[in-house]
Formats: C-alpha cells, structure tokens, sequence
C-alpha cells in the first residue's frame, strides 16, 4: 500500500504535523486577489469535474443560461411519479424562485432574501439528487423532508427539514467523490480504499460552534470508528440575511474575512479544548453557500468548502496513519468536485 507516511521516525511526523499548521497559518496570512490566486483550488475553477454536468458551484441562474434547478427537479420527479405537496419546502422555494427569478431589482430587501433562501435551498436539493440519481426511489426521510412535510421559513433557527438537506449534501459530496455511501450512525458511513469512516453533519451558528463540535465528536467517537466533522454555517452567514450586491471577488473575499473569524479562529485556538485528535477525526469541513447580485443583472449561487486539518495529540500508529493517510484522500477529493473552494 503506498502510504503518504513512510519514514519511520517520529521527526517525519512531527515536521507533517507543522506543515500543516503553517499551511493552514499561511492560508489566514494570504489574503488579496495576487496571493491568492497563487494557491491551489482558492477561489478559482480548478478544472476538475464538478458535482454534475448540470449542477456547478458557480452557477449563473439569473439572466443567464443555465436552467433553473426546478426545471430538472420536476423532471426528475415527473420520471419517479412523485408530486410534492403544494406546502412541502420544495413547492414554496421553487415557486419563489419562479416569480422573482429575473426580476430582483424591482423586489424590495424581504424579497430578495427569500429569493437567496431558495436559491440555495433548490441548489442543495438538486446537487444530491442528481448524485444519488440512479435510485428509482429517493430516501424517505429526504423525501419527505422536502416533497410533503410543511417548510419552515425561518433563516438560522432550528429546522428539520434543512438539517437534512445539510447531511444528504455532505453525503452527496463525498459519494461524488467516489465513496460508497450509507445511512448510519454519527449521520452517515463512507467507504474508501477498504476503510469505513463516519460523517457527523452539524448546521452552526457562530454563538454555538462549541456545542455542535463537541456533540460531533462524540457521535464519531461512539462508532468506535475515526470520521470526519462536517458543518454547515449557510443559515448563519450575514450573506444570507442581507443580500449581497457586488463581484464575485467582493464576495469571495467577504466571505474569506467571515469564515476567518467564525470557523477557522475558533478552531485554531480550541481544537485541544475540545479534545479533537487527529487519530480520531482527521479533519473539520465547512460548507457555506450564498447568492450574490452581480451589476450586469445576473445572479450567481457560490458554493464553497473551508478544511481545517488537525494535529495529532499522540504519535499515530500505522494503522492511525493509514486511516489518516485515506481520510485525506477522500477529503482532497470531495474539495476537488467544488470549483469554489479553500485549502
């Protein structure tokens, strides 16, 4: 097996664990549209596939050519003989995006928040349905989640309904990224390379990132299984609850300075405090999402993926390495399937 680790020396591991931290240290310092564009996969296509031909993680879907979600939603539905109920999240998101699509400049503040909510909410929903395609038959809790219970349309709060958006998104991203997927304990199991490691998916907002990392890691921790912390700060992010008017770098950059200070500092200075080890969880993901209103009319949905990789507190073993070794493969790979996305 050819293992990224293998010198046999602690020294070796050490100087790994330090490089990371400085690329991760070095990723903070270098901010501006020159450094960054020097980086690999920093806010730029990487000219790689992405989740699905129709579905890219920057997507004109406003003024431009590429088909509203529902469109393909439908069809897909149409095909498996599902009709969502006229309240379900799906009908109300797709019905907001038919009546303002196009037309945001003359809706006020409310409106234009709603019409990101379903923006996002619709591009979610396609990204893992067209991953998970082949099934005639969709999952029941996502099925009804989405196509018959009653949406909730409050921003940031708790809601069911879009936890399990977030959780079937991640599993999306990871079976696109060549995993073999099932439902389990701490959310979902994923298999690469002959290793099976949990998702534990959280939605956060920045007062609460603690409590969600904590209870992830003990969900991981009771598989007795290492596994990967997957969050979701979308509902949260100013982004969401003001419409943003402007560039995409504007954007970018924007959402950079924020992710900086609500995920990456927490987990930079707590990490040891809330006793995450790499042995056990080798990496933290965060997903965001947001719509930005360009100048020239159009509006663009922006996909992004922030990892934070973690140190080890004890030496690993081989067997802790291989499962390190693996995980980072996997992770590497779902980053590759974002055209937007963050060392």
């Amino acid at each position: 097996m050819n293992f990224r680790f293998l010198e046999d020396d602690k020294k070796a591991h050490l100087r790994r664990g330090l490089f990371f931290r400085l690329h991760d240290e070095s990723r903070r310092l270098t901010f501006g549209a020159e450094a960054m564009s020097d980086l690999p996969y920093l806010y730029s296509s990487n000219r790689l596939p992405p989740l699905h031909p129709s579905h890219k993680s920057v997507a004109t879907v406003s003024g431009g050519s590429v088909a509203p979600e529902f469109e393909r939603i439908d069809e897909f539905l149409a095909a498996r003989g599902i009709k969502p109920e006229a309240y379900a999240r799906y009908s109300v998101q797709r019905e907001i995006v038919r009546r303002y699509g196009g037309k945001f400049v003359h809706t006020d503040e409310a409106q234009q928040r709603s019409y990101v909510g379903a923006l996002v909410d619709l591009g979610m929903i396609w990204a893992v349905i067209s991953t998970y395609g082949e099934m005639r038959k969709l999952p029941g809790d996502f099925r009804t989640a989405f196509f018959h219970d009653a949406a909730e349309q409050s921003t940031g709060g708790p809601s069911k309904g879009r936890d399990t958006l977030v959780e079937y998104y991640a599993s999306a991203r990871f079976k696109a990224a060549g995993c073999a997927i099932r439902k389990a304990e701490p959310d979902f199991m994923c298999s690469s390379r002959g290793l099976e490691f949990g998702l534990a998916v959280k939605r956060f907002k920045i007062g609460n990132l603690e409590q969600h990392v904590r209870k992830a890691r003990r969900q991981i921790e009771g598989t007795n299984r290492a596994g990967v912390i997957v969050l979701d700060v979308t509902q949260s992010s100013p982004m969401m609850h003001t419409p943003f008017h402007g560039t995409l770098d504007q954007f970018r950059a924007e959402a950079k300075t924020w992710m900086d200070e609500h995920f990456y500092g927490p987990m930079r200075r707590n990490w040891k405090a809330w006793q995450l080890d790499q042995r056990k969880i080798p990496f933290v993901v965060c997903f965001h999402h947001g719509v930005c209103f360009l100048g020239d009319g159009t509006t663009a949905r922006l996909s992004q993926m922030y990892n934070f990789s973690l140190a080890p507190v004890h030496l690993p073993s081989w067997s802790e390495k291989a499962m390190i070794d693996t995980v980072h493969h996997v992770v590497e790979s779902v980053r590759r399937t974002l055209p937007e996305a963050a060392p």
